[in-house]
């Protein structure tokens, strides 16, 4: 029990939203080339991918690395353009886009005790997608120049080490490298958000991370998660619908006490409750230096009887922590979850005897029920997984699965906001093609996407999720629904 509070306090700060104020800084250059520019040295040509995090000239380290810090005179000195939005770049030349990737997995994997995942080479991932879409003319009639950073997946989850991974990424990408956008395929949060957001840059991200759709930038788009203002009234919806709530249930909600969950809690799930006839009958928020306060909570939870309990955790590494302090109570509630509880793990790390009466609804395949069958994979997410597949990368594995469709979902959401080859790119050109698409646009990995003014975030429909003792993993039950 207290090895998996070790575990989740470590882990937490890697999914949380930041408390780190945004930097003042203004804006780096438009990452953009003419045809017959290079990449002046801070990139990789058209067809060799630069990179940061590494040694050479500009680069930036990785976690923990001193090469990283800089004084705000330094700052100061070394950005001096505005953000604009502006008319730049050139037909046929080179777009330069930041590409963050995780590293280091294995440590996490191992420190969690995880079993049966094996993190593939994510980068490999993301330049099999590059090369992809170069051979098909590239974004608006320019190569990706591709500049990667990598993700110290590890290191974030010291203390603070998620928010210093975000303002390290955002130096290096409008710092020592001017990028015109940023995708990423794993979890960000506001530091990196607002700091892009400030310079300029478009950011593309796969983000499991609660985030408000209400106050996100023009730069922001998230095509595959849906803001949970829309996911989680579609959660307890479907849920009472299904009879989940019986007479007399007793609903819990468990949270990291952070600014990015309060306005889950009061602004999306209360409400939903008390439009059923609902109420929350109690609540376990506690923090990354007390994690103790989740056992107590267990305890909490268990002598009030607790019956229905929400996680309401972005990645799953919460839930793991929950589950494994409430089997060691001998707590086991009814658990509504979502794909942001990842149902995957928690089928393969989490006791079945938590999971037996769990329910819900997902909306990412390889995130809820694993590796799909090549019937149930739709023709993009075959032509996706292939591509990744012939870079040597195995597809057998549900996170690799997830991290390369989330690359494909990203770069190929940028190329379609963009336009035709003969499109003007820019910040704005992105914002008035992405919202111009509406349904329009083919995801993968997820069911359906819509875009719009002030609808950044796609995905608009899911399943019904529930966990089958069995086979020991999620099922999905019924068709595709709408979420908004």
């Amino acid at each position: 029990m207290r090895r998996a509070a070790l575990v989740l306090a470590l882990l937490l700060t890697a999914a949380c939203g930041s408390t780190v104020p945004r930097a003042a800084r203004t804006a780096a250059g438009d990452g953009l080339s003419g045809a017959s520019s290079t990449a002046s040295g801070e990139l990789g040509t058209a067809d060799t991918a630069g990179e940061l995090g590494s040694a050479g000239t500009g680069s930036t380290t990785g976690a923990g690395g001193a090469t990283g810090a800089r004084t705000a005179s330094t700052v100061a000195g070394r950005v001096s353009a505005s953000v604009s939005g502006a008319v730049v770049g050139a037909r046929g030349g080179t777009v330069s886009v930041g590409i963050r990737y995780p590293n280091d997995s294995s440590g996490l994997v191992t420190g969690a005790g995880f079993r049966g995942i094996n993190p593939g080479d994510s980068k490999a991932m993301a330049q099999a997608v590059v090369d992809d879409i170069n051979g098909r003319g590239g974004i608006a009639g320019r190569k990706i120049a591709p500049l990667y950073y990598p993700f110290d997946v590890t290191a974030s989850t010291a203390p603070g080490g998620g928010d210093s991974e975000q303002q390290k990424a955002c130096a290096a990408f409008t710092e020592d490298n001017h990028v015109f956008g940023v995708v990423s395929p794993i979890l960000s949060g506001t530091v990196l958000q607002q700091c892009l957001a400030k310079r300029g840059v478009v950011f593309v991200d796969e983000n499991w991370n609660y985030f408000d759709g209400d106050i996100s930038t023009d730069n922001y788009w998230d095509p595959a998660y849906p803001d949970p203002m829309r996911s989680v009234p579609a959660l307890v919806d479907r849920l009472s619908s299904e009879g989940f709530f019986g007479a007399g249930s007793k609903i819990g909600a468990v949270y990291q006490d952070l600014p990015n969950r309060h306005p889950v809690l009061d602004k999306a799930l209360k409400p939903a409750l008390a439009k059923h006839g609902l109420k929350l009958d109690g609540t376990v928020a506690w923090t990354a230096e007390n994690a103790n306060a989740l056992f107590a909570g267990v305890l909490q939870f268990k002598a009030a009887g607790i019956t229905h309990v929400f996680v309401l955790d972005p990645g799953g590494l919460e839930t793991f922590g929950w589950m494994a302090a409430a089997e060691s109570q001998g707590y086991r509630p009814k658990y509504a979850l979502d794909t942001r509880n990842y149902p995957v793990l928690q089928a393969g790390q989490s006791p079945s005897s938590q999971l037996a009466n769990a329910r819900g609804i997902g909306w990412i395949p390889s995130a809820d029920v694993g590796v799909q069958p090549d019937k149930d994979l739709t023709p993009a997410d075959r032509r996706c997984l292939g591509i990744v597949a012939k870079a040597g990368q195995d597809m057998s594995d549900p996170t690799n699965v997830r991290v390369a469709l989330a690359y494909c979902d990203t770069l190929e959401f940028l190329k379609a906001a963009a336009g035709d080859a003969s499109a003007v790119l820019s910040l704005a050109s992105i914002k008035t093609g992405g919202e111009a698409l509406g349904t329009r646009f083919t995801p993968t990995g997820t069911f359906a996407a819509t875009f719009g003014p002030r609808r950044h975030d796609g995905a608009a429909a899911a399943r019904d999720l529930v966990y089958d003792t069995t086979c020991t993993c999620f099922k999905y039950t019924g068709a595709v629904f709408s979420i908004g």
